[in-house]
């Protein structure tokens, strides 16, 4: 489901959140209280996951769920870092970025692209000039660059050199 609203004459889109994909592990417990389908196939399930996702392989565990029902589960473990996932980009650098270029901005129950628009718009969004995030003669937008940019942007009494910013963790 995605809403559309428009802000000073542009179009910002909010989509709603997916179901992760972890979901998919909890679907092959046997919630019946019997154990997982005699013909589950443990490679299979794994070879649906990218090369890299896994430590090790998918394995059957006893496990309770949540109606105290015993049964049996495939537990996998995940690394912190997937080798296929790459984080980021948060935050465009330029009030003209696509929405690719950015991330996400969660307001309202609603999940928005964060693309050079909705920055440009964010005083607008919020019905708060002070909500400028960008430099409004060159449309660069202020992107945190350092861990220890990130770090004083992001705490809840955020550093006053870095009020304004977008807040992008990655260096």
């Amino acid at each position: 489901m995605m809403t559309r609203r428009t802000v000073m004459g542009r179009e910002v889109v909010a989509k709603a959140p997916t179901i992760p994909t972890l979901l998919l592990v909890l679907a092959a417990c046997g919630g019946d209280g019997t154990q997982a389908a005699p013909d589950f196939d443990l490679a299979e399930f794994a070879a649906r996951f990218e090369p890299g996702s896994l430590i090790g392989a998918p394995r059957l565990v006893p496990c309770t769920l949540s109606e105290g029902e015993e049964g049996t589960c495939v537990a996998v473990t995940l690394p912190a870092d997937p080798a296929t996932f790459d984080i980021g980009p948060w935050c465009p650098n330029h009030i003209d970025d696509s929405a690719e270029e950015g991330g996400i901005w969660l307001d309202r129950g609603q999940l928005w692209d964060v693309d050079g628009s909705f920055i440009e718009n964010l005083a607008v969004f919020y019905d708060d000039p002070a909500w400028q995030m960008y430099d409004s003669v060159t449309g660069v937008v202020n992107v945190t660059g350092s861990r220890e940019a990130c770090a004083a942007a992001a705490r809840p009494d955020v550093d006053p050199r870095y009020r304004n910013h977008c807040v992008q963790c990655l260096a």
